[in-house]
């Protein structure tokens, strides 16, 4: 079989490649085996879990802002109704802010640091001598009077026990019987033992139709 010189060229071309590439990966090899000798007595370093450090001091408090000024509150209601879409009708006004910041400052102290103490002032002047009261009434001394006996109390001691009284008279009641426009009527009346019958004092009319015992009879 014969061969043509273009064959036999590529041919070449190909070994030549093969032996290129073969060289090429022995070149590498070799290389790494040398590093590897070389770094044969290298320390051997072996991560460790790493220690969270302690915490650092607190910084210093910072300083108090200073209040907002109505304007600032105006302005930030109103960004937030812009933003939040949930302020219905018109913005509000000053005097509604106003009374809100109010409240709110009564209930929470918007008050700032206290200043420092003022100086002292100068005496005053003395004041014109005044004139004179008006007397006072009869009327203003018993008001004066009553109203401290009763907060204090103004009772004096008690006093010696009175003479024995006399009996007292002892009332009657009875059913009486007078004379009336169409025959006797009948009453409840009651009287003093000690007076007549003739002193009967009426209390009120038995019904008609009806009686009662043993009445006393008044008619004249």
């Amino acid at each position: 079989m014969k061969v043509s010189g273009r064959t036999l060229i590529k041919t070449g071309i190909g070994v030549g490649a093969v032996l290129l590439i073969v060289g090429v990966i022995w070149g590498n090899v070799f290389v790494t085996n040398m590093a590897l000798d070389q770094n044969k007595d290298a320390v051997t370093i072996t991560p460790t879990t790493p220690v969270k450090g302690e915490r650092g001091e607190r910084g210093p408090k910072g300083d108090k802002g200073d209040q907002p000024s109505a304007a600032d509150v105006r302005q930030a209601v109103a960004d937030y109704c812009a933003a939040s879409g949930l302020c219905e009708g018109k913005a509000p006004s000053a005097s509604i802010v106003y009374a809100a910041v109010t409240r709110y400052c009564t209930e929470n102290s918007c008050r700032g640091e206290s200043g420092a103490n003022g100086t002292n002032g100068n005496n005053g002047k003395d004041g014109r001598d005044g004139k004179d009261a008006p007397a006072v009434t009869n009327t203003q001394i018993q008001e004066q009077v009553t109203a401290y006996c009763a907060e204090f109390g103004c009772t004096g001691p008690a006093g010696e026990n009175g003479l024995p009284g006399t009996n007292g008279r002892t009332p009657l009641i009875s059913c009486v019987i007078r004379s009336g426009s169409l025959g006797p009527d009948y009453y409840v009346a009651w009287k003093y033992t000690d007076e007549s019958d003739a002193a009967y004092r009426d209390i009120c009319q038995v019904p008609p139709m009806s009686s009662c015992s043993n009445p006393v009879d008044v008619r004249s």
